[in-house]
């Protein structure tokens, strides 16, 4: 569904020359598998620790959004 969705707004974008917030890169994003990642090897190698946790991180990620009109 999200697939056909992005297809229909990337021909919307192309008939009206109107930038639309989904296209299919971005479903192609969504939908990738395996989409996460781990600061371990960082936290083990280089003794780092992140200044922000992730419900913060991601409360502030969700609030720039918002803020862009993106959601």
């Amino acid at each position: 569904m999200l697939r056909g969705l992005a297809a229909a707004a990337d021909v919307v974008s192309q008939l009206t020359g109107r930038h639309l917030t989904l296209n299919r890169k971005l479903a192609a994003q969504l939908l990738a598998p395996a989409w996460t990642c781990s600061g371990e090897k960082a936290r083990a190698t280089l003794d780092w620790v992140p200044r922000i946790g992730v419900a913060a991180s991601i409360a502030r990620s969700a609030a720039w959004y918002q803020a862009q009109g993106w959601v």
